[in-house]
């Protein structure tokens, strides 16, 4: 039975201060069981796809699926710490992707979509029908079996994973045409952003409608990152604008990405390194309470060093920062030596930092060097 087997009022107390930014001498502190892809830790579900190519709704079967949820949930209990995993419909679908008419196969690592858009002026945009499409109908079906999964003994996340416009028109099209269809048809472009920005806006409230029935009174998780939240915090990413200039992001995204995070009580915003440009206009826009960074691979960097002024910057507008050690293969040194100089340099208040595990020995190794950091700061304090 899935159940957290932790002190969920101290989880309740320290979420609610990191996310209200009220003073705090800790941060909130997450263990993310991650695995070495979605073969090792949904098992189950990757079995009934292995030997396809594309896949169809249908190939996704929603008991085995639930299985793994549940063994998922069980073996994080144990290393958690402040966070939860989040529970979702099966993150690893390019669900917006699939939404829009891109075929989605299995790859050696992950999930996948490939490009269906040749020309825009073949694409007509009213065709997307949410309540009829294939896709989106086995998203809400998923989510109506995970609540009644959770009930009142586990937070659901806001919405499974979901990408912006710009993923999404980079996704329908492919990088290169996307470049140059915003260099050629700038108008057509602008219209394609602001109807994929209208459905990203339409999917997330369709699954906040369904999961304000949940059972659990405590709040909902941040859908990827396990963040507990007081009201519906709704994730926003975008990842495609790193290959933009930010000229060309102000010009065409911002509005778009600004409309997004103003459609819902609160949002949280996932960054990679590459596309750090974009902070000093995210900032600026208010009902953004959340800004996630990674700290990415030792091979693409930047290090924490590197990193640490983009996070004051994000603290000093008043926002919460999740500082998330993306890469399970981090040595124990490397964990130690950066999380020091995040405790060193940063607020305590609207604080999170989050570590990314192989395994349950792996996490219980990296939670004994954090916490004994944390303790050293805590009697400093």
């Amino acid at each position: 039975m899935v159940e957290i087997k932790r002190n969920l009022d101290r989880i309740l107390k320290k979420s609610e201060t990191f996310f209200l930014r009220n003073d705090s001498d800790m941060p909130l502190l997450g263990f993310f069981l991650l695995g070495r892809n979605y073969m090792q830790i949904f098992k189950r579900t990757f079995k009934n796809i292995s030997a396809k190519k594309e896949i169809e709704p249908g190939d996704i079967i929603i008991e085995d699926f639930i299985k793994d949820i549940e063994e998922i949930i069980d073996a994080s209990e144990e290393i958690a710490q402040d966070i939860f995993f989040p529970v979702s419909p099966f993150q690893y679908i390019p669900w917006m992707e699939a939404i829009i008419g891109c075929p989605i196969f299995v790859g050696k690592e992950s999930l996948y979509s490939k490009p269906f858009l040749n020309n825009l002026d073949e694409y007509k945009f009213h065709e997307i029908t949410l309540f009829a499409n294939k896709w989106f109908k086995k998203l809400a079906e998923i989510f109506m079996v995970l609540l009644d999964l959770t009930g009142d003994r586990y937070p659901v996340s806001t919405s499974t994973h979901m990408r912006g416009p710009a993923d999404m028109i980079s996704a329908a099209m492919g990088p290169t045409q996307f470049c140059l269809e915003l260099k050629d048809n700038p108008k057509k472009i602008m219209k394609l952003i602001n109807y994929y920005t209208n459905l990203f806006i339409e999917v997330a409230r369709l699954q906040h409608d369904l999961v304000k029935n949940s059972k659990f009174k405590h709040g909902f998780t941040v859908s990827g990152f396990g963040l507990l939240t007081p009201v519906i915090c709704q994730h926003v990413q975008d990842d495609a604008v790193a290959i933009l200039s930010p000229k060309i992001y102000n010009d065409f995204f911002l509005e778009a990405h600004a409309k997004i995070i103003s459609s819902f009580e609160s949002s949280f915003y996932h960054i990679h390194p590459v596309s750090l440009f974009i902070v000093d206009e995210l900032i600026k826009i208010k009902k953004l309470d959340i800004i996630e960074i990674n700290r990415e691979p030792v091979p693409i960097g930047p290090d924490m060093e590197g990193l640490i002024p983009y996070f004051k910057k994000i603290q000093d507008s008043n926002k919460s920062i999740f500082v998330h050690f993306t890469d399970i293969d981090f040595s124990v040194n490397l964990i130690e030596k950066e999380v020091e100089l995040v405790m060193g340099q940063l607020s305590k208040k609207g604080l999170c930092i989050n570590v990314c595990v192989d395994t349950i020995d792996d996490g219980i190794i990296k939670n004994a060097v954090v916490n004994k950091i944390f303790l050293k700061h805590k009697a400093s304090s």
